[in-house]
């Protein structure tokens, strides 16, 4: 069991200062819904969430990196949460949207 907040204040710690360094505000919303200890796999998900938010800084130039936390279902056993991920920076191409999430792309 993971504090779920904990994953995202980990990262948000390794890449403030990098963020900062390009003048781009990054900052994370979390729903105050979302039930605070989760099981999980707490390493991949700071993997994931280094390698997206690393990629957003690294292509964006001016603006901000903003990373919503939401909760959508919850029941008595279940819990899915919702990340997203919005940035001023330059985007990716429609034709590499189907390729981004395979394995070793």
């Amino acid at each position: 069991m993971v504090l779920c907040n904990s994953a995202f204040k980990k990262v948000n710690s390794l890449l403030f200062h990098q963020a900062k360094e390009k003048k781009v505000l990054l900052d994370f919303e979390f729903d105050k819904n979302i039930i605070p200890f989760v099981f999980s796999d707490p390493t991949r998900i700071r993997q994931i969430l280094y390698n997206i938010i690393g990629n957003s800084i690294k292509f964006t130039n001016q603006g901000s990196i903003l990373i919503f936390l939401n909760s959508k279902k919850i029941n008595h056993e279940f819990q899915e949460i919702e990340i997203k991920i919005q940035d001023t920076g330059i985007g990716i191409p429609k034709n590499k949207l189907p390729e981004i999430f395979n394995p070793f792309t």
